[in-house]
């Protein structure tokens, strides 16, 4: 150890050893708060059901109300075999209709459009509170807040330009509440009226609030685990075939210009996110590139030709490039 020297004032050492003090608080607290949140969102995971791999059959039948112009309602129904990686869905509203069957390493999916519309894609991507923390996710801040009436534990993380707030219940650990705070619109889901079901806990109503607005609720009606007939799981008739495994890798991005920003929007200052359904095919091309939320039509065109030029690392199942339907988001952004 260097003492230090004659000439050095005391008030500039202690100050000095204070500022490093500071800094490793600073380190601590961040640990801290990274911990807390992985601990709640651990908790919450064994909890509730997440949909993954079960050994009992069951179905799941429920109906919802979706707004798309207008309010309209529809049912839905998830049926899972005994046998692993076993399932079907059917989802019907007028005008639109989805079966999909998972077969081991296969999917079959047939649809009446070409795409899942959005308002479905919300409520199907929704309908479990699936929470995870990933690894470039950065905690800023937990908190005490009320949700719905019930006092809760919020965890406020950061990914990129993406801010989520994620609430659970502070007595029971159940999730409450997730809240997107970036750039683009903001979109509350709410969980509500768990029921035990499946040795864990299901929520009975999920309901999607997009830009102050409610655009998806959901109702659970029935869960059973009577047997069902696995003739229902066989490969569907005139659907889209896509490959699927319990390990697969998803695409990598290894080439992604930014679009053009039209300089009219740039100088009203328009900014925002446009979401794009998509298909990446086994030599990592894009396809079938599609608008799920839009911004406005010129945004929309230069993030559709944006990503058309796009490139990936093809999804694998083993070792085997894949296709595989995705969705990406295309920032516009004044810095």
């Amino acid at each position: 150890m260097r003492l230090p020297g004659r000439g050095t004032p005391l008030r500039h050492i202690i100050w000095t050893s204070l500022l490093v003090l500071g800094v490793f608080a600073h380190a601590w607290a961040g640990n801290d708060k990274r911990a807390q949140a992985e601990e709640l969102f651990a908790r919450a995971k064994t909890l509730v059901h997440g949909g993954e791999p079960e050994t009992t059959p069951y179905r799941l039948a429920g109906h919802f109300r979706l707004l798309f112009d207008k309010p309209v309602e529809g049912t839905y129904l998830f049926i899972v075999s005994a046998a692993p990686n076993t399932w079907r869905l059917e989802i019907s509203f007028p005008g639109f209709s989805e079966v999909a069957v998972r077969n081991g390493n296969g999917k079959w999916v047939r649809r009446n459009a070409d795409r899942m519309p959005e308002r479905v894609r919300q409520l199907t991507s929704n309908r479990i509170p699936n929470w995870a923390l990933a690894p470039k996710d950065k905690v800023s801040k937990i908190a005490e807040e009320t949700v719905a009436g019930v006092a809760a534990i919020c965890v406020l993380s950061q990914r990129q330009l993406t801010v989520r707030e994620h609430c659970f219940d502070k007595q029971t650990g159940l999730p409450l509440r997730e809240q997107s705070l970036g750039s683009g619109p903001s979109e509350i889901v709410e969980y509500g009226d768990y029921i035990a079901a499946l040795d864990r806990q299901i929520p009975r109503t999920v309901r999607v609030t997009e830009k102050g607005s409610r655009v998806v609720e959901f109702w659970v009606d029935s869960i059973t685990t009577q047997p069902v007939d696995d003739s229902i799981f066989a490969p569907l008739q005139d659907a889209s075939y896509w490959p699927v495994c319990d390990h697969m890798k998803a695409p990598v991005p290894i080439h992604t210009p930014d679009p053009l920003y039209p300089e009219a929007d740039r100088r009203n200052r328009v900014q925002g996110s446009v979401e794009l359904q998509l298909v990446i095919d086994a030599k990592g091309r894009t396809h079938d590139i599609a608008v799920t939320r839009s911004v406005n039509p010129r945004l929309d065109r230069e993030a559709k030709v944006a990503v058309s030029k796009w490139r990936f690392h093809p999804a694998m199942c083993g070792n085997t490039f894949v296709p595989t339907e995705m969705l990406v988001e295309v920032d516009f952004r004044l810095y």
